[in-house]
């Protein structure tokens, strides 16, 4: 008994020992493929991370090279190829030198309480249309037309005990009228060569820049006939042309938004050489009387600015777009009078600002 309980303990011992190497065969085996899994799920990661880099420098690249704009960025902002549009607009012409007559009272010893009778333009329609190439690498050349003409007519008449000073004509002769009449026209065409070019900001935004050349041919005409008082059927005509050759600088930013559409602003600066001819006539007595006609010939420079703001849907092939937008045109706008009735040839000419400013909708196509 006492030999075999040595034994049997020592057997245990063994036993033992047998089991817990086991136990821990089975547990570093356990952990074994818990680390290949976790070793597996991190050779997956970091292939999907470096596969997410490669595409994400291969955008950088195209970003780079304007190479965004194919197929396969789904034409965000525009697609290479042939583009042709059409745009109507609604557009009004402002300026100040429209004044025709004063109506006043006799409130005054020279010119009593009254108002200025300026002739007012309206909303009308015009149209402009373009016609460009994109190249893959984002550069853009294209040809725009635009064409709006506009005209307004307006009255006055004399109130009751009351006068109406014209405030057109030479103050040597005629000053008061029992009625006046005021006419005006606009005939506005604009030709513009350009080049674009597309600048990603990122997949959702982007930025052009645009420089060319414009040409432009603007004529304005006023009319003014008074009648009554100082006048038997005097008229006074004034028309204003100018042809204009400068170049255009501008810049466009667009921001996409989801199912095609995307927000849009843009400005520009215009610096024309203009040339201008400006022509005075005023007649009576229906145009039997001669009293002043004149013409002036002269250079100077145009400058203009323009902004736009709006929203636009395309696809594919077809695009809709609209907004509002304004332009002005410095001292294209001129009024022209004698100020004088002792020094006859007292000559006065002013220049000032036209603005136009207005809706408009376009629709494209891509071809």
């Amino acid at each position: 008994m006492r030999i075999l309980r040595p034994l049997s303990v020592a057997f245990l011992v063994v036993t033992g020992l047998v089991s817990l190497d086991s136990l821990r065969a089975d547990e570093i085996a356990r952990r074994s493929a818990m680390d290949l899994a976790a070793w597996n799920r991190h050779v997956e990661r970091t292939d999907l991370l470096e596969s997410e880099v490669t595409e994400l420098r291969q955008r950088l690249d195209d970003v780079g090279s304007g190479k965004i704009l194919g197929e396969e960025a789904g034409c965000d902002f525009v697609c290479p190829g042939w583009n042709a549009s059409v745009e109507y607009l609604n557009w009004r012409l402002r300026r100040r030198g429209l004044d025709f007559a004063i109506t006043t009272d006799v409130t005054s010893l020279t010119v009593g309480a009254g108002d200025v009778q300026n002739l007012t333009f309206g909303r009308d329609s015009g149209v402009r249309t373009g016609l460009s190439y994109t190249t893959t690498a984002g550069w853009e050349i294209g040809f725009g037309y635009t064409h709006f003409d506009t005209q307004a007519t307006d009255s006055a008449v004399e109130p009751t005990g009351g006068n109406l000073w014209a405030t057109r004509s030479h103050p040597d002769g005629n000053e008061e009228a029992l009625t006046a009449d005021a006419f005006g026209t606009l005939d506005y065409d604009l030709f513009d060569l350009e080049v674009r070019r597309w600048f990603p900001v990122n997949r959702f935004a982007a930025v052009q820049l645009l420089g060319g050349l414009r040409w432009s041919d603007i004529n304005q005409g006023l009319r003014y006939e008074y009648n009554g008082r100082d006048f038997a059927n005097g008229a006074i005509d004034n028309p204003v042309s100018m042809q204009g050759f400068g170049v255009r600088l501008g810049a466009a930013g667009y921001w996409q938004l989801p199912r095609g559409f995307s927000l849009f602003a843009r400005g520009a600066g215009t610096l024309s050489y203009g040339k201008f001819q400006m022509r005075l006539l005023e007649t009576n007595l229906a145009g039997a009387d001669t009293i002043v006609d004149v013409t002036d010939e002269y250079q100077q420079a145009v400058p203009a600015l323009e902004a736009a703001v709006g929203a636009s849907w395309r696809d594919e092939r077809f695009e809709f777009s609209g907004g509002y937008e304004l332009t002005n045109w410095f001292n294209l706008a001129d009024r022209t009078m004698f100020v004088d009735n002792v020094h006859e040839g007292a000559y006065s000419p002013d220049s000032m600002d036209l603005l136009l400013d207005g809706f408009f909708v376009r629709g494209g196509m891509m071809f």
